[in-house]
């Protein structure tokens, strides 16, 4: 288990936890009495994104991207968060490189604060915070993808020739984009909900910022929509090109095919009817059948050969 206290600002406890096993969560999730279904869903390895609205905390469970190396697929870093007034814990299940970069902008946003913004001295305006870095991670995420998805297209419109492996990059880049569909659509119903929490006595000046989420996630899910009807198009657009390719060498081996054939009737039928120079000398079949094989090889190689891009 990984274990951070992150953040000790004033009244503020900020505790993270990386793949903690179910002891270590009850240890420490009793020390502050939490609810029981608060510490039943901590340690259920399946908990599914969800929210529990308590009279002064909030916990909910969110599922973010996270690229694995291996398999170049996007798995779920699954985070719970619970929040107080002076308390968050949050429990990821993969570790995360974005974390230093939450606590250095909360620590900027606080020393930058006005005088009638001491609210910001919270733990939920620090979940706010985490959650604005976590979305704007995503929103760097899609403007690459769709960057990509233009290098494609130049690609795709200026070469004649495709491989293997572009076919299977964007294969890939589906999977990926289907993925990342569903895991969004999963926020919204959970970042509504929270952002009704907000706007209670004892949250409401944290309302704007949570409203600022909910805009930034179906910001999200638009640029989402944009790159994903992109991508399928680039699909149906190397469809078309590939059957042009099949068509194309389809009439080469036509050619090729009618060439061979009309040389095989001539020669039948002068090696059959006509009495040729070199008939009756033992190489004459050898040389024929050589001609033929050399045919059949430069066919063979001409649609064989690999396509460079």
């Amino acid at each position: 288990m990984t274990t951070k206290n992150l953040i000790s600002l004033g009244n503020i406890q900020r505790f993270h936890f990386v793949q903690p096993n179910a002891d270590e969560i009850t240890s420490v999730l009793e020390s502050y009495d939490v609810h029981d279904l608060i510490l039943k869903d901590s340690i259920d390895p399946d908990v599914h994104e969800k929210i529990d609205i308590y009279d002064h905390s909030i916990f909910f469970v969110l599922t973010f991207p996270k690229f694995d190396h291996d398999t170049k697929k996007y798995i779920a870093n699954k985070i719970l968060f619970l929040v107080r007034d002076n308390l968050v814990i949050t429990i990821a299940s993969h570790p995360s490189s974005h974390i230093e970069a939450i606590v250095s902008q909360f620590e900027h946003d606080i020393r930058e604060k006005e005088e009638d913004e001491d609210y910001m001295i919270s733990s939920y305006y620090l979940i706010y915070t985490i959650l604005d870095t976590l979305y704007s991670k995503i929103q760097k995420l899609i403007n690459r993808w769709i960057k990509h998805i233009r290098q494609y297209e130049d690609f795709l419109f200026s070469s004649k020739e495709h491989t293997n492996n572009i076919i299977l990059e964007l294969g890939q880049k589906q999977r990926n984009s289907i993925y990342l569909k569903h895991l969004l659509e999963s926020h919204v119903d959970i970042m509504q909900d929270l952002h009704t929490a907000m706007k209670t006595p004892w949250w409401w000046q944290f309302d704007v910022y949570f409203e600022d989420l909910i805009f930034k996630l179906e910001k999200l899910i638009r640029q989402h929509k944009q790159y994903h009807e992109s991508l399928a198009s680039l699909f149906s657009s190397l469809r078309i090109v590939i059957d042009l390719q099949t068509d194309h060498n389809v009439v080469n081996l036509t050619r090729v095919t009618v060439l061979l054939g009309t040389f095989a009737v001539i020669t039948w039928y002068f090696w059959m009817n006509v009495r040729l120079p070199w008939a009756e000398r033992p190489w004459t079949a050898r040389l024929l059948a050589a001609i033929f094989l050399c045919g059949a090889l430069i066919a063979f190689w001409h649609f064989t050969k690999p396509k460079n891009t």
